[in-house]
């Protein structure tokens, strides 16, 4: 049975343009694989603890006797699990000043982790270990800014994916939604259509 990993990381419950398009993706991934298991991560709910001093140490081993298990340790583990079990993982994510929120950067900074996500061979170099996995990042920004240096978001994510392992990496994204002279409409059409060829394709 495949198994979608499905994240939605804007801080808008309403009004979220990435979280339309999660949405969408959802509908249409039930409809064409309803035996599938979705898990479903609102990062905007979860109240992901950030990094610590007693969490980093405790990742590299390096944690005092009796702190090695803090909140940062288990919901890493918690989060690393569903990334482990999913086949297929939906990225929503929307641009904030040019790069991911800071939802989601707490989400990889618990999720990218020595041991679990990448791991040091033998020869010293770091491999991931997320490997087979297909991910589809669903992104929103209000301006035009894909392909230009003011895009922090889409590179970003790629080079944070690449490092666990996972290179099979497609973008759908909704561009200028705070331009008038831009037909919204279509864009969000365009996307949709975008979503419907990821999803058949697979």
């Amino acid at each position: 049975m495949t198994t979608l990993l499905l994240i939605d990381s804007s801080a808008r419950q309403t009004g979220s343009h990435s979280r339309s398009l999660s949405r969408y993706f959802k509908d249409r991934w039930t409809q064409t694989f309803p035996d599938s298991r979705v898990i479903s991560r609102d990062l905007a709910e979860s109240e992901l603890p950030h990094l610590d001093d007693n969490t980093i140490k405790a990742f590299y081993g390096l944690a005092e006797p009796g702190k090695e298990r803090t909140p940062g340790v288990s919901k890493s583990d918690e989060l690393i699990e569903e990334v482990m079990q999913a086949d297929v993982i939906c990225l929503a994510s929307p641009m904030y000043n040019f790069s991911v929120s800071s939802l989601l950067k707490v989400w990889i900074d618990l999720v990218v982790r020595s041991g679990k996500t990448y791991r040091k061979v033998a020869d010293g170099t770091l491999e991931g270990m997320c490997r087979g996995k297909t991910v589809v990042v669903l992104s929103s920004s209000g301006g035009l800014f894909s392909g230009s240096r003011m895009d922090h978001l889409c590179p970003y994510i790629d080079v944070v994916l690449g490092f666990m392992g996972i290179t099979d990496v497609e973008h759908v994204m909704l561009e200028g939604m705070v331009h008038s002279d831009i037909n919204h409409d279509e864009s969000r059409a365009s996307a949709h259509k975008a979503i419907d060829t990821f999803i058949n394709a697979l």
